[in-house]
């Protein structure tokens, strides 16, 4: 009885250890290079423009969302946004031309407003407000 309760112990230990492993770590930063995360800009632009938000995979809204953060709250010494020409410029314009926040909320009606953002659950993202590194990406 004392070994099959040990071996019941060492499975739910190895099952549990294994399946945390499978599920990425939604509180990492993900850093990228410049060149990546242009690639990345550049992608969520075509998806924009070709997908409507209801057709869009979980992961295309997650690199728009975190693309889309990055642009808008990534900042200089000054205060200052960086990333404001050419494609961020044409990222922004794609969001607003396809209304891409409220159409991303009709995909995810579980979404909620936090602060001035939009929370949604089901992606593990914050869309807008005043999104935590988290919802960025760490461009070195």
């Amino acid at each position: 009885m004392r070994n099959l309760c040990y071996l019941l112990i060492c499975f739910v230990i190895t099952s549990l250890s294994v399946h945390a492993q499978d599920k990425p770590a939604s509180h990492e930063i993900k850093t990228v290079s410049l060149e990546q995360f242009n690639t990345l800009v550049d992608r969520c632009i075509a998806v924009l423009r070709t997908k409507p938000a209801l057709t869009m995979s979980e992961q295309e809204h997650i690199a728009t969302i975190m693309c889309v953060n990055t642009v808008t709250f990534t900042l200089d010494n000054n205060r200052k946004r960086i990333y404001t020409q050419g494609r961020y410029l044409q990222l922004e314009q794609a969001v607003r031309e396809k209304n891409y926040l409220k159409e991303v909320m009709k995909a995810y009606p579980d979404s909620f407003t936090k602060g001035m953002g939009i929370y949604f659950p089901k992606l593990k993202m914050e869309f807008y407000g005043s999104p935590s590194a988290k919802y960025l990406y760490k461009i070195i």
